[in-house]
């Protein structure tokens, strides 16, 4: 046979091939490796089982990554276990292809946590894996500089760190006012601060054994199981002043030989702590700027603002016990931290923790749960409370997994009012109480000569405006309060068509409405929202010898980050507040006045946790003020709920978290009730109503039924009616069977628009998102578990089966 004529040293090579399995022999201990499977799928979230190979054995260890062949396809996977034996034949099971040779990248106690987190939110364990795991870059696993620190050098290294904030504890302290001036956080600062803080710091140093000196087996003893403590921080005004006590809670917990996991809501306040923690020596955990590029540093840092491969290398110094603390934005919940750590979440009712793939998780949900798996202990800090916290604070009436009690620990009055800035509430009654000329403008002449004022004592001013679009929203033509359902309290929405109003949580039509403030009858008007262009067009008019900065994300200049501390009136959203940096240029500065413009926005917001979330901006905002004792000042300009310019004047966000929570017991909302959110195609979502037993429901419906002796559901048991108990003003709810009130479990089904990410011209190849409606599931919150099982069988059996549709649902969403 004539072969085609090739060069030297071309000629084809022949293929190596592959060692077939009949070649391979399986390892003679725990010969089956039991592997969770990068695949997404909801009904292929179990693990499958693979055949050791003896060349393999001594690497194949639970933990490690490997790459493995399903069906047709190569995927990587991670062993979660071995074992002697495999309900599988062993003739249908498959040798693994490869093992990554990085090492074991699970943990014992992070495989516990993944599985506690992926049943706690209705997810498989795949779906939390992607999540958790940043992805693998080789390059990285070359570094020689990710080897374990040798022990000896460890311990001598969390000495430095004791001794270095030994000498902190000592220095010496003066009355804090609000300023910048003192920037080291003290344990003595923290007492004639804070009630509770001797407390939290003998939480904070009772462990068990330092992470350092287990951190390959973090199994605790008996005696140190259910000892988690929980902690409620409310965040004193002052500029970088929660910034400072955060730090100093964070190095006691190093001290004490604590991991720590600090979850915050955007890159800007990650970069304030870790200010903040640089201050006490601590120093960012990065490659170094000379030629051999050595790793060093204390905190690593977790979020989409770093390269792949920073995040990568960040992840494995934790997971090896490299640095003792990371800072983060909502991915920083999953970081593989070791033994008793410490978890702290800022600002827990950010919109920024809900996760946006499957299963939907909740940072504050996934870190309480990881604080009772580890036995550590749990810190939410923020300046306006959540409801969730407010009701943790009762004690009782609580979601077992994801929720636990807390212990309030709350600036005493004198320190707040030292701190606290002069806040006026500059409404069209209050101005008229001072014969102001300019009453029901939108920028009074009482505030703009406060402007003046600040401007003229060499200080800059800024003008926060709620939002930089323009949104409408249904009220009444009289009063303007916002018009809400009559059967759920929900925001009601004006069809294009000119229909009746409709509520967006239930859907049903408001029909003959008519106000609870005034009465005056189903008149609604348009709130139109001004944004911060025509604001900055109107100032300029006014103040033209003065520089006028936006801040903006919808602006050409974007976000600013920092200006000097001279006069100059600086725009901005909510959010978007420049810091200010001292004439010194080493410490933050202050605003000598914060208006809040447009304030009758908050009136006509829709969220769940809409006054939650106004007023803790307006505190952030306020925050940046200097004190009154400074001669700084916050005016909030415009028409607001009372209990809203009441908690800012006084500094106290739980006058309005106690009448949220009042109110949500009252109409069967979260956090006293389990809530979970089913969207998608309209016939999946009414299959799976169906299936779950929530369309049709049975007041003597027995809940103990649903769930037979050997655990399987009962898909024939209806879910329980939700009973209102009316005692002492306090509405109770609970699934008992007694004579009383009862409410369905079941809040919709109301129409869904498609997902903003979808084209208009792919919208005609996905008919079904043209009928997408959504639907809300209320349980009390014993019967949480059995509802997240139950969904999740059903969306795994849809997925299973085929069926045509979209078809997910969240468990405890924001908003509704």
């Amino acid at each position: 046979m004539l072969e085609q004529p090739s060069l030297d040293g071309l000629a084809r090579k022949p293929r190596r091939r592959k060692k077939s399995d009949s070649t391979q022999s399986q390892a003679d201990n725990c010969p089956i490796a039991h592997i969770v499977l990068d695949v997404q799928a909801s009904h292929l979230g179990k693990t499958f089982d693979y055949i050791v190979s003896k060349d393999q054995d001594d690497y194949a260890k639970p933990g490690c990554m490997v790459r493995v062949k399903f069906g047709t396809r190569r995927v990587n996977g991670i062993i979660w276990s071995r074992s002697e034996s495999s309900t599988t034949p062993i003739s249908s099971l498959k040798f693994i292809e490869k093992i990554i040779p990085i090492g074991e990248v699970v943990s014992k106690s992070f495989m516990e946590d993944i599985s506690s987190i992926a049943d706690a939110y209705g997810g498989t364990r795949a779906n939390i894996i992607r999540l958790a795991l940043p992805r693998r870059i080789a390059g990285v696993d070359k570094e020689n500089l990710l080897d374990d620190i040798h022990l000896s050098k460890r311990v001598k290294w969390i000495n430095e760190l004791q001794k270095n904030f030994r000498s902190n504890d000592t220095c010496a302290i003066s009355q804090y006012d609000g300023s910048e001036n003192l920037r080291k956080t003290t344990y003595a600062r923290m007492i004639a601060t804070y009630n509770n803080a001797n407390l939290l710091k003998q939480s904070l140093e009772d462990v068990h054994k330092p992470y350092y000196l287990h951190h390959e087996n973090s199994s605790l003893s008996n005696n140190y199981k259910n000892n988690c403590k929980a902690f409620l921080i409310d965040a004193l005004p002052g500029a970088m002043r929660w910034a400072q006590d955060l730090a100093w809670i964070i190095v006691t917990a190093i001290r004490a030989g604590r991991q720590v996991a600090v979850v915050l809501p955007t890159i800007r306040e990650v970069n304030d702590v870790m200010r903040a923690l640089m201050v006490y020596g601590l120093k960012p955990y990065k490659k170094s700027q000379n030629p051999s590029g050595t790793l060093s540093g204390d905190v690593a840092r977790l979020c989409a603002y770093d390269s792949p491969a920073d995040r990568y290398r960040a992840w494995r110094a934790i997971e090896k016990g490299i640095v003792p603390c990371v800072l983060g934005t909502r991915s920083a919940m999953y970081a593989p931290v070791e033994s008793q750590a410490l978890f702290v979440i800022v600002e827990d009712g950010a919109y920024q923790y809900a996760d946006g793939m499957m299963p939907y998780a909740q940072a504050r949900g996934v870190m309480r749960l990881r604080t009772q798996n580890h036995n550590g202990v749990f810190i939410t800090m923020s300046f306006a409370r959540s409801v969730i916290s407010q009701n943790e604070l009762k004690g009782k009436n609580l979601a077992a997994k994801v929720s636990g009690p807390l212990i309030e620990i709350k600036p005493f009055n004198t320190i707040v009012s030292n701190a606290c800035p002069w806040v006026r509430l500059l409404n069209l009654d209050n101005l008229n109480k001072i014969n102001d000329p300019s009453a029901g403008s939108r920028i009074p002449y009482t505030a703009l000569a406060s402007i003046r004022q600040t401007l003229d004592a060499n200080l800059p001013v800024l003008l926060v405006a709620a939002q930089d679009d323009t949104v409408q929203r249904a009220a009444c033509k009289k009063c303007h309060s916002m018009a809400r359902c009559k059967r759920c309290t929900g925001p009601l929405d004006l069809p294009i068509d000119g229909s009746a109003p409709k509520c967006a949580w239930c859907g049903s039509a408001a029909i003959g409405w008519k106000c609870s403030n005034c009465s005056s009858g189903s008149n609604f008007i348009e709130a139109i929202r001004v944004g911060v262009n025509f604001t900055a067009k109107e100032i300029f008019k006014i103040f033209n010898d003065v520089p006028i900065i936006i801040s903006s994300a919808k602006q050409k200049s974007g976000v600013i980050e920092w200006i000097d501390q001279k006069p100059m009136i600086v725009i901005c959203t909510l959010g978007a507040e420049p810091r200010v940096l001292s004439s010194s240029k080493n410490s933050c500065g202050e605003y000598g006045l914060v208006a809040i413009l447009d304030a009758w926005t908050s009136l006509y917001n829709t969220g769940l946790d809409s006054r939650i979330d106004t007023l803790n901006a307006w505190m952030k905002a306020a925050s940046m003020c200097a004190s009154k004792n400074r001669g700084g000042s916050v005016l909030i300009l415009g028409e607001t709920y009372d209990i809203l310019a009441k908690s800012l004047e006084e500094w106290d966000s739980s006058i309005l978290s106690k009448q949220e929570l009042q109110e949500r017991s009252e109409a069967l909302l979260p956090p006293t009730v389990c809530v979970a959110r089913i969207w998608g195609f309209r016939q999946a979502v009414v299959d799976t109503l169906n299936a779950i037993g929530a369309m049709s429901v049975d007041v003597s419906e027995d809940i103990t039924k649903v769930v037979s002796k050997n655990g399987d559901l009962d898909s024939s048991s209806n879910l329980p009616m939700l009973k209102v108990e009316t005692k002492d003003s306090e509405s109770v709810v609970s699934g008992d069977s007694s004579e009383s009130e009862y409410l369905p479990p079941l809040l919709g089904i109301v129409p869904m628009k498609p997902p903003s990410t979808l084209h208009e011209q792919n919208s005609q190849r996905f008919e079904e998102l043209n009928d997408r409606v959504k639907a809300v599931v209320r349980v009390p919150l014993e019967y949480r578990d059995e509802l997240v099982n139950r969904l999740k069988k059903e969306c795994a059996k849809h997925f299973a089966m085929r069926k045509n549709g979209e078809l997910k649902f969240s468990v405890d969403p924001k908003d509704l």
